[in-house]
């Protein structure tokens, strides 16, 4: 069965309450089957495990495509970094977030998205999105 489409600032005007701390996420779309399963035995290279706090999480797929949107409120609390084996997409509906992140080199970079922004994270990378109070983002 399709669900209806889902108008953002309607559905923030109704549900902004639930964007709390610390993750302030609320999963709006979760299709097919996805089990999350938190990896410690394989970070992408052994010195992170030792350097950060990381969660690596390994998506089991009943489906090739599943789809899992979150909208997401600041600030957050995390400070983690953690690891998807699928791409992530960032949107940044409403002020500017920061996403550290560390790169096929093992640097440690900065990537501002602001209002406006999209960015597709590649799928394996280390990364921490930081929220700032106020802002929303998908």
């Amino acid at each position: 069965m399709l669900g209806p489409p889902v108008n953002l600032p309607k559905w923030l005007e109704e549900n902004s309450h639930l964007l709390q701390p610390p993750v302030n996420n609320y999963c709006v779309y979760n299709e097919g089957f996805t089990i999350m399963v938190l990896d410690t035995s394989s970070p992408r290279k052994p010195s992170f495990k030792k350097q950060l706090k990381i969660h690596v999480y390994t998506h089991l797929i009943k489906y090739p495509l599943t789809k899992d949107s979150q909208i997401v409120g600041g600030p957050n609390a995390r400070t983690d970094y953690h690891i998807n084996t699928t791409p992530e997409y960032f949107y940044q509906h409403k002020g500017a977030m920061l996403l550290k992140v560390v790169d096929d080199d093992g640097v440690f970079r900065d990537i501002p998205i602001r209002e406006g922004d999209m960015f597709l994270l590649p799928p394996d990378t280390p990364h921490n999105p930081v929220r700032f109070a106020g802002t929303v983002g998908v």
